[in-house]
Parts: C-alpha cells; structure tokens; sequence
C-alpha cells in the first residue's frame, strides 16, 4: 500500500503524455504530394523519365513531386537537376535515392509563394553515366 502513490504518479503521467494534442507539433502532409510516378522506357533510346506531381496549386502551398529515370544500362552515378522555369515558385528540398539497377529516384519538395499566380513550369533533368532525359510539368493556380 505505501507504493501507491507512486503507482498513481506513473499512472497520471502516461495518461497526460499520451494525449490526443500531442499531435501538434507534427507536421501534416498535403494531399497533392506524392512520392512515386511510372517510368516507361523510350524505345530509341532505352531509357525513360518520368515526373508527377500537382498541376494545381494555391499561394503559400507546399507539395512534392517525384521524377524517375531509368535506364537499362543500369543506373551509374545518377544526377537530377530541378529548375523552375517559370512562375513564383522555389525548390525547398530534393531527395535522391537509388530504386535499383536499373531506375534511380529524386522527391522535391517544392514551395509555392504568396504571389503565385499560375503559369508555372518545374522542369526535372536526369542524367547517369550511360543516359540523360528530362521532362516538365506545368502548374496552374488553384480557385
């Protein structure tokens, strides 16, 4: 009996940290982000590229957009270079990983400013020791 005021101490705590608030401080991940796209592979040049991502987008909105690039040379030394080439937008964040032999991957995380007004062009460039590819996406402004 004397350890139960201990006992209720532990108790009281574990109930208070595990509170439904707690998650405030995580950040939330907008519906229009992804993390994938579907590469398919160019038959002259036995290689492909790929980007998805919104064409949609508000002011202030952060979303990311995924690019691929395969190859069946395999994937050496790969390289992605993200450029905005119009709109008031501005790369964040990029992510490069190596999927397999063959397809490597890169996550932008892009920012939208507050005087985003359409128009926009992200352009993904992917380059490995044996292949290069590119391609673009075009984001509107969202009403």
């Amino acid at each position: 009996m004397k350890n139960l005021p201990l006992y209720l101490l532990l108790v009281l705590s574990f109930v208070m940290s595990c509170s439904e608030n707690d998650d405030s401080s995580a950040p939330s991940i907008n519906s229009k982000s992804v993390t994938d796209c579907d590469t398919a592979f160019n038959p002259n040049t036995i290689s492909g590229i790929c980007l998805n991502g919104a064409e949609l987008a508000s002011p202030n909105e952060i979303i990311t957009y995924a690019s691929k690039h395969a190859t069946s040379h395999g994937i050496s030394n790969p390289q992605f270079n993200w450029i905005i080439e119009n709109g008031s937008i501005e790369i964040l964040n990029i992510e490069n990983s190596i999927v397999d032999a063959v397809t490597a991957k890169s996550i932008a995380t892009i920012k939208f400013n507050s005087d985003f007004s359409g128009n926009g062009i992200i352009k993904v460039m992917a380059e490995t020791d044996h292949s290069e590819g590119e391609t673009e996406i075009f984001v509107e402004m969202e009403e």
